[in-house]
């Protein structure tokens, strides 16, 4: 048997080979069908804040940090190394 879609321009359920409401996608923005949808994070333990608070989602992740002041260390290029590219890309500013 063939999946079964809501198809909105008919406003009923249909095969879905017989959809009349296929969405479009942008291919300038993607190669993929459908939106990249990322798993929340891992329930870890935040082992060097006071009392070693369990964190179960990337929002507790940013609030925690925010409210301790802290901020990740990441693939981040910093600031010297992004004027020596620049540099090597324009020259020098003199």
């Amino acid at each position: 048997m063939e999946p079964m879609v809501y198809d909105k321009n008919q406003k009923k359920v249909v095969p879905i080979s017989e959809r009349t409401d296929r969405p479009t996608v942008d291919r300038s923005r993607s190669c993929h069908d459908t939106p990249f949808i990322m798993n929340d994070i891992e329930p870890y333990r935040a082992v060097g804040f006071e009392g070693k608070p369990l964190v179960t989602s990337r929002s507790q992740h940013r609030e925690l940090l925010k409210s301790h002041g802290a901020y990740e260390v990441g693939n981040d290029m910093p600031a010297w190394m992004k004027e020596r590219k620049y540099e090597r890309e324009h020259g020098r500013k003199d």
